[in-house]
């Protein structure tokens, strides 16, 4: 009822203003005919229905602009939501692709460790048997080798300072009784470790030959048939002459009965400690072996009337070339101040010192090569 009222009300105002408007054309006091009052309604409705029109529209555009706004947000969050799941998924798939190559990485490293632990294993029984191998080549050389305490007993007192690099050694010492001669070798042969231990072989086998098949008793004469064999041996026909392959060698030869000690060297010196003041005689500067048939090779005899209580020394060169862990060799003037140093020691407490005196001296340095030093009294 208050709906109707309203729009009676409505259009009670539009036929006033059209009447206005319409009275302002034919005048206040004009008298209106039927037909205009008809049309009056006419318009006066169309107005409404205008009005009404252009209320729905207002109307209609404000819910379209709203439900378009809602619409576009609700896109904006369907865009955000795809763009973070395809972020998700790039990710996703970034992580296997990197898996994947992790797997194959896995595999790979799988295949390489078995193949490190097929190599290991290889190698611990190669290890072994190599090791097996020096233990049976040391007991070998041992076997040839005199006894240490047996030479030493043949003196008032003695020592021998033994220490290969490897389980074998190139240097060797040796010692024979013949006609009433001491016989005492301390060679070097060249290279050490199995090479060296090999010349060891060969050499021993020939000082048997010589000194005792043939009784060669010059140290001179020995060191020139060793010399001879060595060379045929190592020279064969129509290989190269120019081997180096051969030893050092000092030999002495003493006659307790005259009291003389004969001394020859191939390079290699003899030490005489005599009242505490040592001397040296130096040996040949031609090796053993160690080219082709030089004929300007030769050796010399030393012939010496030893003192009771004098100290003899013969030695490699190992010891002298040790290096220390500032980089700096023993040398040989250091060698004869040491020997200066103990030659009137008891010759045990000489072993000791130097033994104690090589170890101070390399430190945690590697031994660089054998070491043979042997020292006796009269």
């Amino acid at each position: 009822m208050h709906q109707a009222s309203m729009e009676e009300s409505k259009q009670i105002v539009y036929h006033k203003v059209l009447e206005r408007q319409l009275r302002k054309l034919f005048g206040k006091q004009a008298v209106l005919p039927a037909e205009l009052a008809d049309l009056l309604r006419v318009v006066s409705d169309t107005y409404k229905q205008y009005d009404e029109d252009h209320a729905l529209l207002e109307h209609t555009m404000d819910v379209s602009a709203k439900e378009l706004s809602e619409t576009n947000q609700s896109l904006i969050s369907q865009k955000v939501e795809l763009q973070v799941a395809y972020e998700q998924l790039k990710t996703t798939q970034e992580q296997l692709a990197v898996s994947e190559k992790l797997v194959v990485i896995s595999q790979e490293l799988e295949r390489a460790y078995k193949q490190l632990e097929f190599q290991t294993e290889a190698l611990k029984v190669a290890y072994i048997n190599q090791n097996a191998a020096k233990m049976r080549a040391k007991r070998i050389q041992d076997a040839m080798l005199p006894k240490r305490q047996k030479v030493i007993s043949k003196f008032k007192e003695g020592f021998i300072f033994f220490q290969p690099l490897d389980f074998v050694s190139g240097d060797f010492y040796w010692f024979s009784e013949v006609n009433n001669l001491q016989i005492l070798i301390v060679a070097d042969c060249t290279g050490h470790g199995v090479p060296g231990a090999f010349m060891t072989v060969m050499a021993t086998a020939m000082l048997e030959e010589i000194v005792n098949s043939q009784e060669i008793t010059s140290p001179k004469a020995i060191l020139e048939a060793l010399d001879l064999k060595i060379t045929k041996a190592l020279l064969k026909k129509g290989e190269d002459q120019n081997t180096h392959d051969g030893m050092d060698a000092a030999i002495v030869a003493i006659n307790n009965i005259n009291k003389t000690l004969v001394f020859a060297g191939a390079k290699n010196p003899l030490y005489i400690a005599r009242n505490g003041v040592l001397s040296e005689i130096k040996g040949s500067v031609h090796p053993i072996g160690g080219g082709s048939f030089a004929t300007g090779k030769s050796f010399e005899n030393h012939c010496i009337t030893y003192q009771t209580g004098d100290t003899f020394y013969i030695t490699s060169d190992g010891y002298q070339s040790q290096f220390s862990e500032k980089g700096e060799k023993f040398m040989r003037k250091r060698l004869r101040q040491l020997l200066t140093d103990i030659n009137q020691l008891p010759l045990d407490d000489q072993r000791r010192k130097v033994k104690f005196t090589f170890a101070d001296w390399k430190g945690d340095y590697r031994q660089t090569d054998d070491i043979l030093l042997v020292g006796f009294r009269l």
